[in-house]
């Protein structure tokens, strides 16, 4: 009744774009393609994370960056004097031995600044604190933490935890309006995720007494998929940062 919806997915990866023809979508490889984003809703799901990122530490003589080196066949670490945007962006990282700075997540938020206007913006991401070894870069392979993440290059999924404060506090120097941040968990519930499920489940009741039991196994799998966003040891963690043009 709301009227017609207008999904454009952002996509750079030519095998996805190439998933993405059969399903009613527009698509685009950078938000510029789009620009002016006007009346709208953009949603990024577990984007923040995988943008790029830089690596700061604190030594006597200041900040230095860690930089990536080959030495052989083996990569390894190179610290080098901090330039003066690096140190910029790192804000606080003086007080701390060690940081992330999320220069790309910075970077998209100051895109979004710039290209939407009476839209909001749905950040949904793990945030730093809720990240293992979240001071640290690390990876994922075969479903397991990687702390070694320069070993046997191209097989790790690579991440850092971002810092949702320096997302917010971008954004709003950005002219922003941060609207709030709250868990997964408790966002899904207070849009009803109890109620919903009890349908389910009333559902799946009434199917089997109706001897259909393959829909009501179907609506038990569904239900049991979903209560998985909200598992605080897990996806309940993650966090949504909503925001907003003025």
């Amino acid at each position: 009744d709301a009227g017609p919806v207008d999904y454009v997915a952002v996509e750079r990866s030519a095998g996805a774009l190439e998933r993405m023809r059969e399903l009613p979508v527009r698509t685009a490889t950078a938000l510029a393609d789009v620009a002016p984003i006007r009346d709208a809703t953009v949603l990024a799901n577990e984007l923040l994370d995988n943008l790029p990122f830089r690596r700061v530490r604190r030594r006597d003589g200041g900040l230095v960056e860690v930089r990536i080196d080959a030495i052989g066949h083996a990569f390894v670490e190179r610290e080098v004097p901090a330039d003066e945007d690096l140190r910029t962006d790192a804000g606080g990282a003086e007080e701390r031995d060690e940081t992330i700075v999320p220069t790309g997540a910075l970077a998209f938020i100051d895109e979004l600044s710039r290209v939407c206007e009476r839209s909001y913006v749905l950040l949904i991401d793990y945030a730093e604190a809720d990240v293992p070894s979240s001071d640290r870069v690390h990876g994922y392979r075969d479903h397991r933490v990687v702390a070694d993440v320069l070993s046997n290059p191209g097989t790790t999924d690579i991440t850092a935890g971002v810092n949702l404060d320096d997302v917010a506090a971008r954004a709003s120097a950005g002219g922003l309006d941060v609207l709030g941040r709250v868990s997964q968990r408790d966002a899904l519930l207070a849009l009803g995720f109890r109620g919903w499920a009890e349908r389910q489940r009333e559902r799946q009741a009434s199917l089997l007494a109706d001897g259909r039991d393959v829909e009501a196994t179907r609506c038990w799998e569904s239900r049991s998929r979903a209560t998985l966003l909200l598992d605080p040891t897990g996806l309940g963690r993650l966090s949504w940062l909503l925001l907003a043009t003025p």
